[in-house]
């Protein structure tokens, strides 16, 4: 997918979210302060960060869709990545704030009420938030934008929040205490989203090593091309939303001359690049007869993170 077409993708799933997602807050606040429920309520604004959070993702993809500048000669495809992490700082913050509201309620007893509207607005909530993320992650796999899957985990915390507060809603007239303890609850798997995601968007933005799929793939293509095995070592990766710079070393023949060595290195990078969908740089080494496969790890040594 092009860059300008995945920018447009995400752009169109954050704008059908924010959509969505403010009109079931307001139904759900309103249903949560009929009742007084705190769970219900803490479910409408955990709704509403969805749609704050879907703004970042628009932003984010119009950012991202800027092409390369003389500061930015890799384009501005990280941007998605940052505003991945400042949804995963609004789900810490939702999830703090909803917690401690939580602990209040439980101490001081208060109960709620509720009642048909409820049990109906937190139905239909998991249904339409679950539809959402499944849109969602259904764009972002064809697109690889990081931020509209965070937006997509973020719509399906939703969904699993208010099928705990549906359960909250049929048991609390039992237990006077369900409503602030599945608040709590809400709370906790927020948080838990929120972790995961810094976590995961973290490791990209501060650089990741290649895998050794990958480094298996650049080796064997490497080989074929060559006709033999070029030991092929000391693999960095340098990614930029789709883009991915990949550097590397091979050993040649060193009866080779400069111009051959070049041509193959020539043939080498092109197959990549059609193969592999990488923009590969190939440094040079000579190799002498008596060097063996044995002598360099082609899938492990060298691997450093960027």
């Amino acid at each position: 997918m092009k860059l300008h077409e995945k920018s447009a993708d995400t752009a169109v799933a954050g704008l059908v979210s924010v959509v969505v997602n403010t009109a079931l807050f307001g139904v759900k606040l309103w249903v949560g302060m009929l009742s007084g429920s705190l769970a219900i309520i803490a479910d409408a604004w955990h709704t509403l960060s969805d749609s704050l959070s879907s703004v970042v993702v628009i932003l984010g993809a119009l950012v991202a869709s800027k092409p390369e500048d003389e500061n930015h000669p890799f384009g501005h495809q990280r941007a998605e990545w940052i505003a991945a992490l400042i949804i995963a700082a609004l789900l810490a913050m939702v999830a703090l704030n909803f917690g401690v509201e939580a602990v209040q309620r439980l101490r001081e007893g208060t109960t709620a009420r509720y009642g048909l509207a409820a049990v109906a607005v937190t139905t239909a909530s998991i249904l339409i938030k679950e539809g959402l993320a499944q849109y969602c992650l259904h764009r972002a796999r064809r697109s690889g934008s990081e931020a509209l899957r965070a937006d997509a985990w973020h719509h399906r915390s939703d969904a699993f929040s208010s099928v705990v507060i549906l359960a909250g809603i049929l048991l609390g007239s039992r237990f006077f205490w369900i409503d602030a303890v599945l608040g709590l609850a809400v709370a906790l798997l927020i948080m838990a989203t929120a972790i995961s995601l810094l976590r995961r968007v973290s490791s990209l933005v501060m650089g990741e090593s290649p895998d050794s799929e990958l480094v298996q793939s650049l080796s064997r293509v490497a080989n074929r091309e060559a006709g033999h095995d070029v030991l092929l070592h000391h693999v960095h990766q340098h990614v930029y939303g789709n883009h991915r710079e990949v550097t590397m070393h091979i050993r040649l023949d060193n009866e080779m001359s400069i111009a051959e060595a070049h041509e193959m290195v020539d043939r080498i990078e092109m197959r990549m690049r059609r193969e592999l969908d990488v923009e590969p740089t190939i440094h040079i080494e000579p190799r002498r007869r008596v060097e063996s496969r044995s002598a360099v790890d082609p899938h492990l040594k060298g691997r450093v993170n960027r």
